[in-house]
């Protein structure tokens, strides 16, 4: 359980984690607990925060200023964090610098 737990930290990390794809499936929602900075009552708060919103988010920092996640826990997620935003063509976009 430990090796698994272990596999599933560094595989989250190393490919980060879309927030807005996260929102829309529920089946994603448990491997936000093996994101750098998280762990599952984080994760869960996180998810709950993100849905209230009812809108998807535009930047990383979008995460800090709503109060999704605190300073501490914002700045071990942020470099695995990906935000994809659709175009009104409905084309994903990504900021190559969030």
């Amino acid at each position: 359980m430990e090796t698994l737990e272990e596999i599933n930290v560094q595989t989250v990390n190393e490919i980060g984690i879309d927030i807005n794809l996260l929102a829309e499936h529920d089946h994603w929602h448990n491997q936000l607990q093996f994101l750098s900075g998280l762990g599952p009552r984080k994760a869960q708060r996180f998810i709950q925060k993100l849905k209230s919103l009812g809108n998807p988010l535009y930047t990383r920092n979008d995460i800090h200023q709503k109060k999704i996640l605190k300073k501490n826990c914002f700045d071990s997620s942020l470099g695995f964090i990906k935000i994809r935003v659709k175009n009104n063509d409905e084309r994903e976009t990504t900021n190559i610098l969030d």
